[in-house]
């Protein structure tokens, strides 16, 4: 099952869904559950991967060891995702 993810508290813990299935848990219709700050990190695996992968093409086409301004927007946005933090400094 791929992403985009979402992150629901449960009350007893935390679950993450597809953002369009929401009824339905990533964990095969399990009704275990994660810690916030896992589920967080789920929910935004997609993103994170995405940003490395912009990084590491940035690197092997030669912009000499310098990471743009939107790798650094985007690894930012990712990481705020993961920490559920307005934005990563």
């Amino acid at each position: 099952m791929s992403g985009p993810w979402v992150v629901y508290n449960r009350g007893i813990g935390w679950e993450v869904h597809r953002a369009d299935m929401p009824d339905v848990p990533v964990n095969n219709g399990f009704r275990d559950t994660f810690t916030e700050a896992d589920a967080r990190l789920i929910a935004a695996a997609p993103d994170l991967l995405a940003a490395c992968e912009a990084i590491i093409e940035e690197q092997s086409i030669g912009m000499y060891g310098a990471i743009s301004n939107e790798g650094i927007a985007q690894l930012r946005a990712a990481v705020a995702k993961a920490t559920d933090s307005e934005a990563a400094q």
